[in-house]
């Protein structure tokens, strides 16, 4: 991949995500948060359903392991996430639940050795 097709990929993913939380912060004035994240999550399903069928990749699950990990995924990557992110948003500016949300990939796995020390 050519470094100007990734700067162009990276400011278009930036954009993306960032004006993300001010979409969310409009609509939850008029959509309940829930709803509306279960909406976000609908038509990101169809649009990668409908990128895998047409590059012809496969999409069902092929074992039990599989299946396991889709389900545990779509519990808590998407389902949890985006329903604490919605409901957080109506009590946080746009700004404040950007930063607290791009500080997950450093805090997680701060809180999941934590977890593992707990538990073990």
């Amino acid at each position: 991949m050519s470094r100007h097709r990734t700067l162009v990929l990276f400011v278009a993913a930036a954009a993306l995500f960032g004006t993300s939380f001010v979409g969310i912060k409009a609509a939850i004035g008029s959509v309940p948060p829930v709803l509306f994240a279960a909406f976000r999550v609908d038509v990101a399903a169809v649009v990668l359903l409908t990128l895998v069928a047409v590059r012809g990749g496969y999409w069902l699950p092929r074992t039990r392991a599989d299946a396991l990990g889709i389900l545990a995924s779509a519990a808590f990557v998407l389902g949890a996430n985006n329903v604490f992110l919605f409901l957080g948003q109506q009590h946080a500016t746009t700004g404040a639940a950007a930063v607290m949300y791009s500080i997950m990939p450093v805090a997680s796995p701060v809180f999941a050795l934590s977890l593992i020390h707990i538990l073990s």
